[in-house]
């Protein structure tokens, strides 16, 4: 069982769900239209790293096929 509160950044978006490298500006994009799950830290900094959590990605992807 995975665990609830494992999180994904950029690379394992790009590691493990295949997204391309380049396309962040889509991810932003896709986020804003509500078609991507949102990040789980939009609180912190600017410049900190964007997470997600890894059921929702995995959910994301599974409910398109």
């Amino acid at each position: 069982m995975e665990d609830e509160a494992a999180v994904v950044d950029w690379k394992g978006l790009v590691e493990e769900f295949g997204i391309r490298a380049n396309a962040r500006t889509s991810v932003w994009r896709w986020m804003k239209a509500g078609t991507f799950p949102r990040i789980i830290n939009p609180e912190k900094p600017r410049n900190a790293h964007p997470l997600w959590l890894r059921r929702e990605i995995r959910q994301h992807f599974t409910s398109r096929n």
